[in-house]
């Protein structure tokens, strides 16, 4: 396999206010990650492992060093072709599910198609949005509020909401931190079960140590260095 992801060099440090000095979160960071294949990051709190899953999804700008997915560089892109990229090629979760108090598990589903550049439209979208329900044990659910709905539930519907656009890279964000220990095991499979079947690139930053030892290669922030955990 080819590499899909490729971080080359990666700083990221923020400026203090008022001309104070700048704040390192870290520098000359280097990942490889081949397509198909599930990765997560771990590390203590503050260590930088949100920030780099946002460097890497085009949410925030480096200081330093290269971000690519697919040969296509992260942060060289106009506004208009980063927010297509984002929606065509990334699927984001993250710990809250961020869903529309307003909206339907179907409609939400459905949102990310509906941003102007979406795979699919009208009754093909919403067959879609219902199948990825189902696979995410929701086909009963699909016209429930999110209020209507369980602290999993709700997140399985942000899983089932990220894979829309069928994105080639999946980046979630502590995506059990807010769950039972029942329930994050069984989001956890869940993404783990996503990841072989879809054959879609999965990075994972978490705190916990079992979600972490089912992905293919666990990274971790070791003093601002991000280290392979040999298992």
């Amino acid at each position: 396999m080819s590499n899909f992801l490729e971080i080359k060099n990666l700083t990221k440090a923020y400026s203090a206010p008022q001309g104070g000095s700048s704040s390192l979160v870290f520098s000359d960071l280097n990942l490889l990650v081949e397509a198909g294949k599930s990765l997560a990051i771990v590390g203590p709190s503050g260590s930088g492992k949100s920030t780099l899953l946002n460097l890497i999804g085009g949410l925030d700008s480096p200081t330093g060093g290269e971000v690519l997915i697919d040969g296509k560089n992260v942060h060289q892109q106009s506004p208009e072709e980063a927010a297509r990229f984002r929606n065509l090629t990334l699927g984001f979760i993250f710990q809250s599910h961020h869903l529309l108090p307003a909206l339907s598990a179907l409609e939400n589903v459905m949102i990310p198609a509906l941003a102007g550049h979406g795979v699919a439209s009208g009754q093909v979208l919403q067959t879609r949005a219902l199948e990825l329900l189902h696979e995410v044990g929701l086909s009963e659910r699909s016209n429930h509020l999110p209020g209507q709905l369980s602290g999993g539930e709700r997140q399985r519907v942000a899983v089932a909401r990220a894979l829309i656009n069928e994105p080639r890279l999946l980046l979630a964000d502590e995506p059990t931190g807010a769950l039972d220990q029942a329930k994050a095991e069984s989001l956890m499979e869940l993404l783990v079960r996503l990841n072989r079947e879809k054959e879609t690139t999965l990075v994972v930053v978490t705190h916990a140590i079992s979600l972490a030892n089912q992905m293919e290669e666990v990274w971790a922030f070791d003093g601002g260095d991000l280290k392979k955990v040999d298992s």
